[in-house]
């Protein structure tokens, strides 16, 4: 695994101590053990294992994973966001990451929403979750192509 460098705009998008981002490259295997090894310079996602992982996202479309991407760059999933959800600039960073995946990338979540299908609202702070790291809540986000791994990740305690 060989971490890739992110642009420049993911440090003014996403919290240095909430959240986890990482564009790494996958030469084949199981896309599952790419997150858990990148994952692992976390200290709450430490004991993340790939059976847990995958047992606990759910497929989502390309638009959907764009409203979780959002959601986990636009502030604290307890208290709110800090600024606009809609926000120019966080939205153009994002499609630069989610272009760096490819057109026929696969995304993954936690979230709970995942589970309504095409019906869920992926934007709502009011949401359920399966906690996958050693904090009150986390939401993930990871998008696959045959090259590289896209991981998106916020985690809170109360």
């Amino acid at each position: 695994m060989k971490r890739i460098a992110l642009p420049g705009c993911v440090r003014e998008h996403f919290g240095e101590y909430s959240t986890f981002v990482a564009l790494v490259s996958r030469e084949g295997g199981d896309w599952g053990s790419v997150v858990v090894e990148a994952a692992r310079a976390v200290p709450v996602l430490q004991n993340l294992n790939v059976a847990d992982l995958k047992n606990t996202v759910l497929g989502i479309s390309s638009k959907d994973a764009f409203d979780v991407a959002r959601l986990i760059s636009g502030g604290s999933l307890l208290y709110g966001p800090p600024r606009p959800i809609e926000n120019a600039q966080r939205d153009a960073c994002l499609l630069n990451l989610f272009e760096a995946l490819g057109e026929h990338a696969e995304f993954f979540t936690n979230h709970g929403e995942a589970e309504d299908g095409e019906t869920g609202d992926f934007s709502t702070l009011s949401c359920h979750v399966n906690v996958l790291a050693e904090t009150t809540i986390d939401v993930c986000l990871i998008g696959v192509s045959d090259s590289k791994v896209l991981i998106l990740w916020r985690f809170e305690d109360d």
